[in-house]
């Protein structure tokens, strides 16, 4: 096992064909550099994925507007200019305006997207597709590149419902690359198809990797996790075992974090490389969502049973609030019969995370419909009982605005209400 392609490789291309838009070498490109300046520019919104936004969310949340755009796998992703970019169920990727007015439409290839969108810090678009590839999108929505990645060594190709065979994942760094990973293996390219970096883990990527202290840090399918600083061999730092593919996110600097089923939190010192449970609740059949980190360090996630529940940083509940109107009381069993997975059997509805702002209000969509918040008093607010059966995911779009996208490919817009004054 070795982390390849050294640094002095970044003026290197991969050696795979690659369509681009041609250079003229008078005119160098411009590279911007930072985080892209959107609420929601990725999914589970920030590079730490805590599922934490960075605007305040309605605390009187009321429906302004539904769109129709077609059926949907991934959540959508919102542009420094509040436009709205969705990749479609087929090879296409939609631009909408803030009010959801449709402004471009681009086919991606042949293989629709694998994950949603990633927003790079110049406003452009990058998505991981099946074929396998990497396609970038310039700030206008025109397609500018195509990056071919290798079959062997990256193995995405889509499975059943145009979903990823395995996991799969795309972030975008801050000099305006994606890092892509799949299977074992790693790779960090730019819009021009050149490779930055490369490597090789010892088992399969389960975890968006996660950029700390310099280097990015990745877990895999056996638990395992390790930092990976090219040119260095990837370090394990310790194992997570049990936790839920895709659910790792930064707790802070020093703590790794992650859901588990069915029912437990777990996290990892990466000092120390000891691994706890921090939350292990009995009372509660299922958690149905990674947790989302608020900035003081509670923890918000749905059950199974139709509950919010809240806890602090120690792991000791802090609040509950019933969401479904036909919620089960806490350690009651819910007989869910899920298809293709043979007979009855305790299973998650929905997967869907909720999300928190800095100041506490928790916005969350259920499978039957509800949408609201509890805001920072406890109290929740429902803001439509019939949103949609099949919510993908709640993004905040705008300073008290957010939207819950579905999977059959409605787009569902809330506002703060006019009727009361929004809390400072």
């Amino acid at each position: 096992m070795k982390a390849s392609l050294a640094p002095v490789l970044l003026a290197c291309v991969l050696p795979f064909a690659v369509s681009a838009e041609p250079i003229d070498a008078a005119f160098p490109g411009v590279v911007t550099v930072g985080r892209a300046k959107s609420p929601a520019p990725s999914e589970r919104l920030d590079p730490a994925r805590r599922s934490l936004s960075p605007v305040l969310l309605p605390a009187q949340p009321v429906e302004l507007s539904r769109k129709s755009v077609g059926s949907l796998l991934h959540s959508p992703v919102v542009l420094p200019d509040g436009g709205i970019v969705v990749a479609l169920a087929s090879p296409e990727i939609l631009r909408l305006a803030a009010d959801g007015a449709e402004v471009t439409r681009v086919r991606i290839g042949s293989s629709p997207a694998l994950r949603a969108p990633v927003v790079l810090p110049n406003g452009g678009v990058a998505a991981l597709t099946g074929a396998p590839s990497v396609v970038f999108l310039s700030a206008s929505g025109k397609l500018t590149a195509t990056v071919p990645l290798p079959r062997a060594s990256f193995a995405v190709q889509s499975g059943a419902g145009g979903l990823p065979d395995g996991f799969a994942s795309i972030i975008a760094t801050r000099d305006g690359a994606v890092v892509v990973a799949a299977g074992r293996s790693l790779y960090e390219v730019d819009a021009s198809g050149r490779v930055a970096a490369k490597a090789t883990l010892p088992e399969r990527v389960s975890s968006d990797p996660l950029e700390h202290a310099g280097a990015l840090l990745v877990m895999g399918e056996a638990g395992g996790v390790y930092r990976i600083a090219v040119p260095a061999e990837p370090k394990k730092l310790g194992v997570l075992a049990g936790a839920s593919v895709g659910s790792a996110a930064l707790f802070d600097d020093r703590t790794l974090i992650a859901q588990a089923p069915p029912n437990r939190i777990v996290s990892l010192d990466l000092k120390s490389g000891i691994a706890v449970t921090r939350v292990g609740d009995s009372a509660f059949a299922m958690f149905d969502s990674p947790p989302a980190l608020a900035a003081d360090g509670t923890a918000w996630l749905t059950t199974v049973e139709g509950f919010l529940v809240g806890y602090d940083s120690s792991g000791a509940e802090l609040a509950r609030s019933q969401l479904d109107r036909n919620a089960i009381s806490p350690g009651g069993l819910v007989p869910l019969r899920t298809p293709g997975l043979g007979g009855m059997g305790l299973q998650p509805l929905a997967r869907l995370g909720v999300i928190v702002d800095q100041a506490g209000v928790v916005a969350f969509s259920r499978p039957q419909g509800r949408v609201g918040v509890r805001d920072t008093a406890g109290k929740l607010v429902i803001a439509a009982d019939r949103g949609c059966t099949t919510p993908l995911s709640i993004i905040p779009t705008a300073p008290r605005q957010m939207l819950v996208a579905c999977r059959e490919g409605t787009l569902i817009f809330f506002g703060e209400s006019t009727d009361t004054a929004a809390p400072p």
